[in-house]
């Protein structure tokens, strides 16, 4: 059943079902019926751009001006013929009565595919039928929208909506943006970070760390508790940084550290303490000896 039933009948109502679709994407019409609804609109359409649109005027057929330097070619140019060799063809905006009755036959065999339900696209469906001219001046552009629109295969029922998308607008809100009630614990969980006994000696305390949105939400809510008081840290880069190690108040390094004065001793030390003389071997001995010997008789000959 590619064209309409022969017993429907238009009704002033239908244009109604399709404002309510087009307005909410909320369908309460059995498909079989909003079907036929979407077929009339279709066919009416094309009438409507088929009496009104006109296509522009063909181009100029006088031939490009070339100018004697270069050899550079001006517009207007002739118009380009269809290659035999490239089948697929650029898609046709102004169409005549057949084409347009063609491209409405394919349209209609693809709603007749959808046998089951809405499709999911049904509310730009509805749009296209209420307002063929707002967005298209063509009636090949306007087919082609319809068609793009019918190529889906989920319907609409596949993605209902949850309650949760709808927001209530009768809980009065407070200034932070939070329901005011009487419990001050949020409906949705809140994530704190969590808080450690002390953080690295080596980081800047100058930035505060942000505050817990729990407490913020109490506070808000005029039921604020009282936060323990917060940890000092590690006094310096000496102090103990193991878990569960916590400091009262600071503490300067110098008060805590005692030195000596007995044992004491100065960093650089002397000559005699850094270097140790060496002590002579009985091979060293006989060698020096051996030396001394050979060296009287060559002392003799020379004072001679």
């Amino acid at each position: 059943m590619a064209d309409l039933p022969p017993d429907f009948r238009w009704l002033p109502e239908y244009d109604d079902i399709l404002q309510a679709i087009a307005s909410t994407d909320i369908v309460q019409t059995e498909w079989s019926k909003l079907r036929d609804i979407i077929k009339f609109k279709i066919k009416e359409n094309i009438d409507l751009f088929l009496s009104q649109a006109k296509p522009p005027p063909p181009p100029a057929a006088s031939p490009p001006l070339t100018l004697s330097n270069g050899g550079l070619k001006l517009p207007p140019f002739p118009v380009r013929q269809l290659n035999i060799l490239i089948p697929v063809q650029a898609p046709v905006s102004y169409m005549n009565k057949e084409q347009a009755e063609q491209m409405r036959q394919y349209i209609y065999a693809e709603l007749d595919e959808i046998d089951e339900n809405s499709p999911f696209t049904i509310q730009r469906v509805c749009e296209l039928c209420l307002n063929p001219m707002r967005h298209y001046k063509s009636v090949g552009k306007y087919l082609r929208a319809m068609e793009k629109s019918l190529l889906v295969t989920s319907t609409w029922d596949s993605f209902p909506k949850s309650s949760g998308d709808e927001i209530d607008t009768k809980v009065p809100l407070n200034i932070v943006g939070v329901p005011s009630g009487t419990s001050s614990v949020p409906a949705t969980p809140l994530f704190s970070p969590i808080p450690f006994l002390h953080s690295d000696a080596r980081r800047s305390k100058s930035r505060s760390p942000p505050p817990s949105p729990l407490a913020l939400g109490a506070a808000a809510a005029g039921q604020a508790e009282m936060l323990a008081p917060k940890a000092l840290g590690l006094v310096d880069e000496l102090d103990d940084p193991s878990p569960g190690h916590m400091s009262d108040h600071p503490t300067a390094i110098s008060s805590v550290t005692s030195v000596a004065e007995n044992d004491s001793q100065p960093f650089i030390q002397s000559l005699d303490q850094r270097f140790v003389k060496a002590e002579a071997t009985p091979d060293a001995q006989a060698e020096d000896h051996a030396m001394a010997v050979d060296t009287e008789p060559e002392s003799k000959e020379n004072v001679g």
